[in-house]
């Protein structure tokens, strides 16, 4: 049998503020593509970010896309900081 890796809640976290930082502003679709979630699994979590205040959605036109805020940048930093840390380790996030 093959065992799937799975990832946690921090490296599924890490990938969506990192799709979100790769542009200046992102749409839920490539969020969802470029973090490889399920649409309700990736509105949980930018749900949650955006209540703690990680994320933020912009008014542009129809659509509402993302776009990290301060608050994120510098979580973004301390969780790629912590991912280097942990691999090096031999526990990747």
């Amino acid at each position: 049998m093959v065992r799937k890796d799975y990832r946690s809640h921090v490296g599924v976290i890490l990938r969506i503020l990192e799709v979100i930082a790769s542009q200046n502003s992102t749409g839920v679709t490539k969020i969802i593509r470029d973090a490889n979630l399920a649409y309700n699994r990736a509105k949980t979590y930018l749900n949650r970010l955006e209540q703690r205040g990680y994320i933020e959605r912009i008014e542009q036109g129809r659509s509402k896309p993302y776009r990290l805020t301060e608050k994120g940048r510098e979580f973004l930093k301390v969780l790629r900081w912590a991912e280097g840390f942990f691999d090096s380790l031999g526990f990747p996030l």
